[in-house]
This record gives structure tokens, C-alpha cells and sequence, in this order.
């Protein structure tokens, strides 16, 4: 049985707390795909609550698009309907880094320059093709 909008919305402010879930029209209208508004935007800011946000979502059946910088949110198929949009931004952190293996791990929402000034700290760089 499908909960109730606020008790969703309040299911998902008990997983990010209240500063990290976002449901005003301006940002709504900000982070539609390909037109497409989500009911909610969580921000989840560990790896437990984006397993939480998950669980719940798949639950209840909503449709969730992840979300990184937004760059790239046209492409693919335009969404039938995004009940949320799961921002990883707030998971940025470089969790592992051994400069001798020239290996590192990074949380899904590490942005490219993040991670070039870390490895830059020990003299090396992400070789990667420019974007575009």
C-alpha cells in the first residue's frame, strides 16, 4: 500500500535530516529532467542514507534518478515521470588514496577538480581525455 506524500516526506527527512531534502518549486523546477519536475530532492550525505533513501523509494515504487553535477541530464531517453532525484554531491570525499599504487577512491559525488587537487599534492594528475 503507497504511503502518503507527507509521510514520504517526512520518511525521507528522518533518513537526510531536514536540510537535505528539498521539495520548493524553484529547486524543483531546477533539477528537471528534460522537463520532467521530481516531487523531492534528497541529499543524502553517507553511504547508509542513500541505502535508506533506496529502500523506501523502492517500497513505494517512485521513480529515482541520480544526480551528480547535472551536466549531462539530457541525455538518454526523457523520464516517463522522477518522483526523486537522489543529488550526490554531498558524498565528496576522497575515502582512499595510496600515491605509491597511484590508486585512489573516491565517493560517487567527487568532482574531477577535487580529485586533480589531491593527486596534485603528490605530483600526479587524472589522465583523462578533456571533457567535450
Amino acid at each position: 500500500m503507497a504511503v502518503s506524500s507527507p509521510a514520504l516526506r517526512e520518511a525521507f527527512t528522518e533518513i537526510v535530516g531536514g536540510d537535505h531534502l528539498i521539495d520548493h518549486a524553484a529547486a524543483l523546477d531546477a533539477h528537471a529532467v528534460d522537463g520532467v519536475r521530481p516531487r523531492w530532492i534528497a541529499r543524502p550525505g553517507t553511504e547508509e542514507e542513500v541505502s535508506g533513501i533506496m529502500a523506501l523509494a523502492c517500497a513505494e515504487r517512485l521513480a529515482v534518478s541520480p544526480r551528480g553535477s547535472g551536466s549531462a541530464v539530457s541525455l538518454g531517453n526523457p523520464p516517463r515521470r522522477v518522483d526523486l532525484i537522489v543529488d550526490v554531491g554531498r558524498l565528496c570525499a576522497v575515502t582512499e588514496y595510496v600515491p605509491e599504487d597511484m590508486v585512489a577512491s573516491v565517493e560517487a559525488g567527487t568532482t574531477l577538480g577535487a580529485l586533480g587537487e589531491e593527486l596534485a599534492r603528490f605530483g600526479q594528475m587524472l589522465a583523462l581525455d578533456p571533457p567535450g
